[in-house]
C-alpha cells in the first residue's frame, strides 16, 4: 500500500489538487480491502486494537484533511476580495482622472504622456509671460497718457492759453443744445424725488448744495395754473424768449431763433440797495413737446465783469434748468401743473481758485438776482397768459 507522501510525490500535484484528491481517498478507503497477508492452515483475526489505532488514524487524516480544504477556501476567498478591490481602485482613479485604462508594461504611453504635459506647460509659461510684458507695457503708457493729461489739462487752464467761453457764441450755442437735451435724463430722476410727488402742493425753495468739491445754488418749485398745458407753455416761452429781455440789459444778440430753439447773447447790470454788478451773458432755451406735456430746459453761461467795484476775471457761472408743464384734469376744467429745478455753479482758473470769497460773493448774489428775476418773470407771465388764452379760446 501507498502512503499519502508517496501519492503526492509520484503524481507531482499542487497543493491545490492534493486536498481534494486526500479527501476522496479518505472517505473511499475501506479498511475491509486492506492486504492481508495469506495464512495458510486457519487464518489470524486481526487485533482490535490494531483495528482501533488505523480507524483513528483514518479518522485524524479526515480531519487534517477537512482543515487544510477550509484554510484553502479561505485564502482563496482573501486572494478573490484583493484582486477585487485592486480592480475597483484602479477603475475609479481611471475614471476620475479620465484617462484609459492602459496596460501597466506599455512605458511608452506614458512617456508620450509626460512629453505632452511637459510642452503644454512651457506653453502656457510663455504665453503667461508675454501677457505678463504686455500688461506692464500698457500699464506704463497709461501712466505716460496721464502725466500728459494732466500737464495738457493745467496748459489749458493757464491764463496765458485760457480763451474766454463766451467769445465764440456759435460753439456755446453747439455745447448747450447737448447740455439741455442731457438735462431730460437728470429731470426724470429729480421728479421722482418726495418733494414733487404731490401735484397740489405749491413751493419755491431755494438752497445752496455741495456736491463733492463743487457747490450749487438749486431753486426747486412747484405750482398750478388755472390753463391748458398749450396756453401755459406757450406764456412761459415767450416770456422766457421774449426779446423784452433787452429793455433789462444792454448788448442784445439773437444767435439763433425758432420755435423750439433760442440762442441770445446780453449784459447785465444788476443793482440792488447794497449790490452792483455787471455780467456778460449766454443764454440758450430749448423746448421738448410731448403728448401730455411740455418741458423748457435752459443752459446759461454768466460771466462777472464788475462786482461791488471790484473787477473779475477767470470766474464763470452757469445755469442749467428746466420746467415741465403737464396736464392735471380736473372734473370740470383742465389745470397745468408746473414743475422747475435749476442749479448754479461757480467755476475758476487755478489762480482764483482758491479765493473763496469771491465765490461765496456770486453765491450770494445769486439769491438777490433770483428774487428780481421771479418778480420780473411773474408780472410778465400774467400778461402773457391772458394774451395766450385769448388767443386759444377767443
Amino acid at each position: 500500500m501507498a502512503t499519502v507522501a508517496e501519492i503526492s510525490v509520484r503524481c507531482d500535484l499542487t497543493d491545490e489538487d492534493i486536498i481534494p484528491e486526500l479527501l476522496s481517498f479518505v472517505e473511499t478507503f475501506d479498511t475491509n480491502k486492506l492486504e492481508r497477508p495469506a495464512i495458510s492452515g486457519n487464518p489470524e483475526q486481526p487485533k482490535p486494537k490494531r483495528v482501533r489505532r488505523e480507524k483513528v488514524e483514518l479518522d485524524q487524516l479526515r480531519f487534517e484533511a477537512h482543515k487544510l480544504q477550509t484554510e484553502l477556501n479561505q485564502l482563496q476567498g482573501i486572494q478573490k476580495c484583493k484582486t477585487m478591490r485592486m480592480k475597483r481602485t484602479f477603475a475609479n482613479e481611471q475614471s476620475k482622472h479620465g484617462n484609459r485604462i492602459m496596460a501597466t508594461d506599455s512605458k511608452s504611453v506614458w512617456k508620450e504622456v509626460a512629453k505632452h504635459q511637459q510642452d503644454e506647460r512651457l506653453r502656457s509659461h510663455t504665453i503667461n509671460q508675454e501677457l505678463r510684458d504686455r500688461l506692464q507695457a500698457e500699464c506704463c503708457l497709461g501712466r505716460q497718457l496721464m502725466t500728459l493729461l494732466h500737464r495738457n489739462t493745467k496748459v489749458r487752464m493757464s491764463p496765458q492759453s485760457r480763451k474766454l467761453p463766451l467769445d465764440d457764441d456759435e460753439a456755446i450755442f453747439k455745447i448747450h443744445l447737448v447740455q439741455a437735451e442731457d438735462s431730460l435724463l437728470e429731470m426724470e430722476k429729480i421728479l421722482l424725488q418726495p418733494a414733487f410727488q404731490d401735484p397740489n402742493a405749491s413751493f419755491v425753495d431755494t438752497f445752496v448744495r455741495k456736491c463733492g468739491d463743487k457747490k450749487f445754488f438749486v431753486r426747486e418749485s412747484n405750482s398750478t395754473l388755472p390753463f391748458t398745458v398749450q396756453v401755459a407753455a406757450n406764456a412761459v416761452w415767450n416770456v422766457m424768449g421774449t426779446s423784452k429781455v433787452k429793455d433789462h440789459g444792454y448788448n442784445h444778440h439773437f444767435v439763433h431763433r425758432s420755435d423750439t430753439v433760442l440762442a441770445q447773447t446780453f449784459g447785465i447790470h444788476f443793482t440792488t440797495d447794497a449790490s452792483e454788478a455787471h455780467f456778460r451773458t449766454n443764454y440758450t432755451l430749448r423746448r421738448f413737446n410731448d403728448c401730455n406735456r411740455v418741458v423748457i430746459a435752459w443752459v446759461a453761461l454768466y460771466e462777472p465783469v464788475e462786482l461791488n467795484g471790484l473787477q473779475y476775471k477767470g470766474e464763470i457761472c452757469q445755469q442749467i434748468g428746466w420746467m415741465e408743464l403737464r396736464d392735471h384734469p380736473l372734473e370740470k376744467t383742465n389745470i397745468t401743473n408746473v414743475r422747475s429745478y435749476s442749479r448754479l455753479s461757480v467755476t475758476a482758473d487755478n489762480i482764483v481758485q482758491n479765493n473763496e470769497q469771491q465765490m461765496w460773493s456770486l453765491f450770494s448774489i445769486a439769491q438777490q438776482i433770483h428774487e428780481q428775476v421771479e418778480g420780473l418773470f411773474s408780472f410778465h407771465l400774467q400778461e402773457e397768459l391772458i394774451e395766450e388764452d385769448w388767443k386759444t379760446h377767443g
